[in-house]
């Protein structure tokens, strides 16, 4: 089945909101040594912040880190 087509500014806000959440929960545990200010747009601060969350965090960081990466566009 198709995925319905998501206009952008609907998915990019799901993708910032997504991102807060992460940083608000996981920031200092997960980005200690990650600077988010020197990636240019959200789609790559998302997608290494989903890596970290992935890789260090526990479950609920893992389910967040899947779901910035499936949020993120390719």
């Amino acid at each position: 089945m198709r995925q319905p087509v998501v206009p952008m500014s609907v998915s990019s806000a799901r993708l910032e909101l997504l991102l807060e959440k992460a940083v608000d929960l996981y920031g200092v545990r997960v980005l200690d040594n990650v600077d988010l200010s020197a990636l240019g747009s959200t789609e790559s601060r998302a997608r290494v912040v989903a890596s970290a969350l992935m890789e260090r965090g526990d479950a609920r960081a893992f389910v967040i880190g899947r779901e910035l990466r499936a949020s993120c566009l390719f």
